[in-house]
């Protein structure tokens, strides 16, 4: 397949949504059966906005005149604690089952990667709430840690045990920022984990951008692995910049689907002087090596939200349909610094729907 021609440009699913209306992020999503998992984001009256995950039943990138209101399901989680919200969920078909791996927020702060089962793929039941795949940095528990790494102040200022048994290395070592995608290796009976490493920007100052709104930190995509998907191998980088790149690029995330001679990956390329995004193509035979194409030029530029021009394309699912890939992506109007700055009645956004046909195949 030719990584490198763009993706023909079917439409926005459910059309673009503005002016204070829910958001649908598909921006590391899943697809599984014919749903599409994502994320709803709601905005208040106060200003603040609230998320859920659940799904769009029946997608069909041929009818994309859809209410998405009225057809998005939430997910429903038992075993985690009330006033938590859920972003990102990644679903895996297995076994007669769904297994869900999910970004939580809420409360202390948490901001943590978690696995859950399900029958029906609706109803999940989280295994690890308390002892989590993976921690963002704005997590109570590497965030606000004593010296021994045991000791917190809950979201009501007391101070208690976390009572994850885990050494302040071990945690250091599940560090994250929350842009993940899982997927499980048939062949050899594990999980496959790429997410984004936050690497400390002072390292690197010549790459640091002071007005991104996350300076301290530059983003490259790590990989993990894991034999059931709840304890997780140390950080291996898999994508960096590379000779020949600019000084200020960043990567935002990797999602991707599995091709018969290898794997597809759909990246988040953050030129972070810009604060715009694109997405870019790459491919791997074993998941460590990684050939990058360069990014789809034309593709965001090309795009309008109800006459906004889209500033941020997030990499969402992506889907092997007999040879030709259906990529998804979130689109925004805003940079990427602009996100919850903006008055509500600003932002654009929708889920952007990409099909590559069948041509003859890369040099990969």
């Amino acid at each position: 397949m030719n990584f490198q021609a763009e993706p023909e440009f079917l439409g926005f699913y459910g059309g673009a949504t503005g002016g204070g209306e829910a958001a649908y992020v598909a921006a590391f999503g899943s697809f599984c059966d014919d749903r599409l998992y994502l994320t709803r984001r709601q905005w208040h009256d106060s200003g603040k906005t609230s998320m859920g995950a659940g799904f769009l039943p029946g997608f069909d990138p041929k009818k994309l005149d859809v209410d998405l209101d009225d057809a998005f399901q939430p997910l429903v989680f038992e075993g985690i604690p009330g006033g938590i919200f859920s972003a990102h969920p990644n679903i895996i078909r297995r076994g007669g089952g769904y297994e869900l791996f999910t970004w939580l927020h809420g409360p202390g702060p948490v901001v943590r990667y978690v696995k859950g089962v399900s029958s029906d793929g609706i109803r999940f039941r989280i295994l690890n709430f308390d002892r989590p795949c993976l921690y963002h940095p704005a997590d109570q528990l590497v965030k606000d840690a004593g010296a021994d790494g045991l000791i917190h102040r809950d979201s009501s200022g007391e101070i208690r045990l976390s009572g994850d048994g885990r050494s302040p290395e071990r945690r250091r070592e599940l560090v994250s920022n929350d842009a993940t995608y899982v997927r499980f290796d048939g062949a050899t009976g594990s999980y496959e984990m790429y997410s984004v490493l936050l690497i400390d920007s002072a390292l690197y100052p010549e790459r640091r951008v002071a007005y991104d709104n996350a300076p301290g930190w530059l983003r490259m995509i790590h990989r993990r692995t894991s034999p059931d998907g709840l304890e997780w191998s140390p950080p291996e980088l898999v994508i960096t910049p590379q000779p020949g790149d600019s000084t200020d690029l960043q990567f935002y995330g990797l999602t991707g689907c599995d091709l018969p001679e290898g794997r597809f990956g759909l990246l988040g390329h953050y030129p972070v002087a810009a604060q715009t995004m694109e997405l870019e193509p790459c491919f791997s035979r074993d998941g460590r090596t990684w050939t990058r194409f360069g990014v789809w030029k034309n593709l965001r530029s090309s795009l309008s939200l109800q006459g906004d021009p889209v500033q941020i394309l997030f990499p969402g699912p992506v889907r092997n349909v007999d040879g030709s890939l259906l990529i998804t992506a979130s689109a925004a109007n805003c940079l990427h610094n602009q996100f919850g700055k903006l008055p509500k009645e600003q932002y654009r956004t929708g889920i952007a729907v990409f099909q590559c046909e069948k041509r003859p195949k890369s040099s990969v």
